[in-house]
This record gives C-alpha cells, structure tokens and sequence, in this order.
C-alpha cells in the first residue's frame, strides 16, 4: 500500500514496478491475498471513471513485474513437487468455502489476540501510524478503499 500511495501522490512510472515487486512477494508469502492491492486499484481507477486502454498501462506492467516475480516459483514447485503442490492448492482453495485446520474461530479473534501478535508497543504504533497515514491521504475514498482491505483481509477470510 504504501508503494501504491507515493505512485499516486508523484505519478512516477518507477512506483509501479515497486508494487508489483512487493505484491509479487506478497503472493509468495500470503498466496493470493498479495493481489488485493490490484483489485482495490481497479475499484479506484474506476471511481475515477479512467475507461481508456492506456491509462491502465500503470496497472499493467506493475501487474506483469508481479507476475515475473511469482510465476517461476509456482512451476518450479509443480514440476519438483507435483503432488504436494496439487495437495496445497486444494488445500488453499478449501480456506474458501469452509473452516479448516482448526481455524473455526470469531469474528474478532484478530482484535482479541492483538497483544499476543503485537504486543503492548502495537497499542500505540498502530493508531500513530493509522493516524498519520490517513492524515497524508488528499482523497478520502482512497483511504476508504484501503482500510476496507484491511478489514476484508481479517474478518472475511
């Protein structure tokens, strides 16, 4: 997010490549919640009513440096690992459509563990940053979109 928010605050080309790099890491540490930030990209561009071919160019080529960066590891393990891989691929798309692992938990499980994930310094960093952050934002619908990710990441899932 943050890489997306200097992007849209200079309008250099060079911040699409830095998004697509960290969703790209993104999606091989947290699967497909790493392409989040596209989707919400996609909502703003079309707040913003931006309908012509070339001013998704920005969306495009950071979502083709994501794609450079996560690909290669998913056909390295299909080809090394072929029933493991389909084994973790059903696994994941089962975290869909019902509760697994043991993982049957609250609605506000995340805000009840908040001390244990974060610990006391979280309930002072987390509201400064939050603060600042939105502080710095011009248009709120962006900050709107944003925290609605963040919610979505941890109570839809």
């Amino acid at each position: 997010m943050w890489a997306f928010f200097e992007y849209y605050k200079s309008g250099n080309a060079k911040w699409t490549i830095v998004i697509g790099i960290f969703a790209g890491f993104a999606v091989l540490t947290k699967w497909l919640t790493g392409l989040l930030i596209y989707l919400l990209w996609f909502f703003i561009k079309v707040y913003e009513r931006q309908d012509k071919v070339r001013l998704y160019l920005d969306y495009l080529t950071a979502f083709a440096t994501t794609v450079v960066i996560a690909i290669p590891w998913q056909i390295h393990i299909i080809n090394v690992f072929p029933l493991e891989s389909v084994y973790e691929y059903n696994l994941n798309t089962r975290h869909f459509f019902e509760e697994i692992e043991g993982h049957a938990e609250i609605w506000y499980c995340h805000f009840a563990q908040f001390h244990i994930q974060y610990g006391f310094i979280g309930l002072f960093t987390f509201p400064i940053a939050f603060y600042c952050f939105s502080r710095d934002v011009k248009n709120k619908i962006y900050l709107l979109f944003f925290v609605s990710a963040i919610l979505f990441i941890y109570f839809l899932q």
